[in-house]
């Protein structure tokens, strides 16, 4: 299996929609997703799979702060330590 975990871009919205009504009782909206992405401290990485967009993580980084908002994968991907990579690329990006 290819994993590929990059820095989050506008293109991901759809995807990151969709895993949040997939993992969340109260999910963000696709404007929510929009809103955050727009703001200026926003950092968030997604991880795909065999190019499949399967879990994201995301916040915001300013200076030497950093709140990790949301972390999300796939049901049909837990267990295969996507979380934990997802949140290492968090942390190394956000510093």
């Amino acid at each position: 299996m290819e994993i590929n975990i990059r820095e989050w871009t506008e293109n991901d919205v759809g995807a990151a929609a969709l895993i949040e009504r997939a993992c969340f009782a109260d999910p963000w909206t696709m404007e929510a997703i929009r809103q955050s992405l727009a703001t200026p401290h926003f950092y968030g990485v997604i991880l795909e799979a065999d190019g499949e967009i399967v879990g994201y993580a995301c916040g915001s980084s300013l200076f030497e702060d950093s709140e990790l908002m949301r972390i999300a994968v796939l049901p049909k991907c837990r267990g295969l330590g996507y979380g934990r990579l997802l949140l290492e690329k968090f942390i190394e990006g956000a510093k």
